[in-house]
């Protein structure tokens, strides 16, 4: 069996990547630190900085409040804009980088406006509460069009594997006249708790300072723990399939672009750094659970999957099965 022609490990950068990954964010974030000035004659010089459960705490300057947070929030944006642009070798990966980006910007500059608003005409800042409602509103805004944005960038083209999976790696019994279906539901364990957790501290802050606005974040904690931290899995004639228990994300993956199966050892912080939809420092795709065995995809353009999985080598045999009989035998 012939092999492939070499193909690069990364799908070409668009310029709308580019756009929403890189260019949106820091507009935003500069955009939301331009605006306080706007109203910089009807603030007082000092502005809140910090809340705790009694109000502002403490206070500086128009140039503190919206310089810090514009720079912390570039660098930010940037170093997960080139993780998952620049290293990302999966659409997917970089879907993520332009949500992320996106939200975050939003959340961060929301907070300088939002401050500066507030305190337009008032003469004494430390009677001032936390704008928490125009920092949530931005923060499900940002989530909104974070998500559209990344649904906008181009699928890598269809590009089928000529190869044989490796000879070592497992394979199933099947014969010619049998085919196989395996399923799977994976739930994540300790980080399940430890969202759990940083879910009610987040309820408990929020309602202790009485900030109502943030209580979208303990709600899109929720939505992300249902999200990345349960998947169901699928492998059959048409391919691998893993989508996620709150059914906001499927990534499918065609038989016809896996080169082979293996079954890998993940140790989730060592590897992935944590827990979730995680990119490799190789730049792979990481569906990560918990610690232990996990399905191990090659992918035509140099792509890998990693998928944490009880008994990840009857998944992986019965792909490499499959991918035999269909190299073996085209139609």
């Amino acid at each position: 069996m012939s092999r492939s022609a070499p193909t690069s490990r990364n799908a070409p950068i668009s310029t709308r990547q580019i756009l929403w990954t890189f260019a949106l964010p820091v507009a935003v974030l500069n955009l939301g630190a331009v605006l306080p000035w706007l109203w910089r004659l009807e603030i007082p010089q000092r502005v809140p900085l910090h809340w705790s459960f009694d109000g502002p705490d403490r206070f500086g300057s128009l140039t503190e409040l919206t310089a810090t947070i514009t720079i912390v929030g570039v660098i930010v944006v940037v170093g997960i804009g080139w993780i998952t642009m620049v290293l990302g070798a999966d659409v997917s990966t970089r879907r993520m980088g332009v949500i992320t980006n996106t939200v975050l910007a939003f959340l961060l500059a929301s907070i300088p406006v939002s401050t500066a608003h507030a305190a337009r005409g008032v003469s004494d800042p430390s009677t001032l509460s936390f704008p928490s409602i125009p920092i949530g509103l931005a923060t499900v805004f940002g989530a909104a069009l974070g998500v559209a944005l990344a649904f906008t960038l181009p699928r890598e083209p269809h590009n089928p594997a000529v190869v044989l999976p490796a000879t070592a790696a497992p394979r199933v019994a099947l014969s010619d006249a049998e085919t196989g279906v395996w399923v799977s539901r994976q739930f994540a364990g300790t980080s399940i708790w430890i969202a759990m957790g940083s879910i009610l501290v987040a309820c408990a802050l929020s309602l202790l300072m009485q900030a109502w606005g943030l209580l979208v974040m303990p709600a899109l904690l929720v939505v992300v723990c249902m999200t990345f931290l349960a998947w169901d899995i699928r492998v059959d004639s048409q391919g691998v399939t893993v989508r996620s228990v709150s059914r906001l994300i499927t990534l499918h993956i065609p038989h016809e672009e896996i080169e082979t199966a293996d079954v890998a050892s993940v140790s989730p912080l060592r590897d992935f750094g944590g827990w979730g939809w995680r990119t490799g420092r190789d730049g792979s795709v990481g569906l990560i659970v918990r610690s232990g065995t996990a399905l191990d995809l090659r992918r035509t353009g140099g792509r890998r999957y990693v998928i944490t999985t009880h008994d990840a080598s009857t998944p992986a045999g019965l792909i490499n099965t499959i991918i035999d009989r269909e190299r073996q035998n085209p139609r």
